[in-house]
């Protein structure tokens, strides 16, 4: 997931429940959500998050 606010953190939190590992990459030194949801996410086991971290590619690998 990319992003720290609110909609970044809430998709990474919907993703948490549905495959085993997530990790959310985020620009800024911090995350921009709420503490509510800062709260929820780094309560979860199987989400990493990077700080400070610049996406340059995203790359889709298709299953077959």
């Amino acid at each position: 997931m990319i992003g720290g606010g609110n909609s970044g953190v809430e998709a990474a939190i919907d993703l948490a429940n549905i495959v085993s590992h997530v990790t959310l990459i985020e620009f800024d030194s911090k995350l921009r959500a709420d503490d509510v949801l800062q709260r929820k996410l780094n309560s979860l086991a199987n989400v990493d998050v990077l700080l400070s971290a610049r996406t340059t590619e995203v790359v889709v690998m298709a299953r077959g």
